[in-house]
């Protein structure tokens, strides 16, 4: 589940961004947490895997998270790679991608550069993809969707 290259495993050191300031720093590659410079807020470098029922306030890291299908969380879930196949009444935020499995319930907004909903998934709440980039080739496959269709 974890993102880290082959290079930055042979070199010992990943970069990574505080998910609270955006602040950027190097950190040792097997490292599990750490202090931003900037900030000095606590930020784990963790992969977290929700089985079943929690009640949490929120779920901050720069690994990943996957709520397995008989999850069920109440919390805001931050993340490089975020990935849901239980049900969720909270925001998710993800600096990698959201991917919403087929059995998956979310109640609650979703934020990330590349959002995936599987046929069945359930989103309660809005839906933003962040970069320019993304927004701009949805804009121009809705246009060549919509040109086709044209008479």
């Amino acid at each position: 589940m974890s993102e880290i290259s082959p290079k930055e495993r042979k070199g010992g050191r990943r970069g990574i961004s505080c998910p609270f300031c955006s602040a950027r720093q190097q950190v040792a590659a097997a490292a599990e947490s750490v202090f931003c410079r900037k900030c000095h807020e606590y930020i784990s470098l963790k992969d977290h895997v929700l089985k079943k029922s929690h009640v949490l306030e929120s779920v901050v890291t720069r690994g990943n998270i996957l709520v397995k299908r008989n999850g069920d969380v109440k919390g805001n879930l931050t993340g490089s790679t975020v990935v849901i196949e239980g049900k969720v009444v909270g925001d998710l935020k993800a600096d990698q991608r959201i991917c919403l499995r087929a059995s998956s319930h979310v109640y609650g907004d979703v934020s990330a550069p590349r959002v995936v909903m599987e046929d069945g998934a359930v989103l309660v709440g809005k839906c933003e993809v962040q970069t320019a980039t993304n927004t701009q080739s949805a804009a121009a496959a809705t246009n060549s969707f919509e040109s086709s269709l044209a008479p």
